[in-house]
């Protein structure tokens, strides 16, 4: 892991606690499960505007006589590629950017999620208080660990070696409970 990340961890440690994993998100996986809707309501949009494009305009005879349906159809067909453009392309964009600006630690008392960005955010954790962890593991090694009660903020998402690293927490919660 970089050093500066390293580093600023070890500013928000408190007294005897030491760094036992750190690690990062697998920012190559860019698309999962929870995108399929958006994958889909995103092409369809795409070919909604293509659609009201083509259908809308009429032939290109029509068009040199008349450029106003083409010039409506441009401008209302406008809005479905913008989303739909959004929906396939920016959001995979500004996930793998929050995944780059994203580390992860296990201490020998605390979970740590750093995030870097136009602040930094430290979210942290206590191994005795976590009641839940949950793992789901891809067949490549990599998955999201999952602790506490539905909270969003509570995982280590798409990180490699996912089994071996929700061993850790779960030994650590034996030992201090």
């Amino acid at each position: 892991m970089e050093q500066i990340f390293l580093d600023a961890f070890k500013r928000h440690l408190l007294k005897e606690e030491k760094i036992l994993w750190s690690g990062k998100p697998n920012n190559k996986k860019l698309y999962s499960k929870e995108d399929a809707f958006s994958i889909f309501h995103g092409t369809c949009m795409i070919a909604g505007g293509v659609f009201g494009i083509v259908f809308g305009t009429g032939s290109l005879d029509q068009i040199a006589s008349d450029p106003m349906p083409f010039i409506v159809s441009i401008l209302l067909s406008t809005p479905f590629f913008i989303v739909g453009f959004y929906q396939l392309i920016v959001k995979a964009i500004r996930r793998k950017y929050k995944k780059e600006k994203t580390f992860y630690a296990i201490t020998n008392k605390r979970l740590l999620i750093f995030e870097v960005g136009k602040d930094e955010k430290v979210i942290s954790k206590y191994i005795s208080q976590i009641n839940k962890v949950d793992v789901n593991t891809s067949n490549k090694g990599m998955g999201t660990i999952e602790f506490g009660e539905n909270d969003s903020d509570g995982e280590f998402s798409d990180i490699n070696d996912v089994e071996n690293v929700y061993k850790l927490i779960n030994d650590l919660r034996s030992e201090i409970n």
